[in-house]
């Protein structure tokens, strides 16, 4: 880990997640939550739905455009 960044295979290909300001607020919004402090007990039984939307604001918060 460098600058809160990971690298993260898929396949072959290296991706780079971060969690950024951005990326918090994208998490928040996907899951309907109004705090950080809520993000445990609606992941407690995730839906991959979840999932996705927050792999997805990591990987654009990497510097990555790509959309959920």
């Amino acid at each position: 880990m460098k600058d809160g960044r990971v690298e993260f295979l898929i396949g072959d290909q290296p991706y780079t997640l971060c969690l950024t300001l951005g990326a918090l607020m994208e998490i928040e919004q996907a899951l309907g939550i109004d705090g950080l402090n809520q993000i445990g007990d609606r992941l407690a039984k995730p839906r991959a739905k979840d999932l996705v939307a927050i792999l997805g604001a990591l990987l654009r918060g990497g510097g990555h455009e790509l959309s959920d």
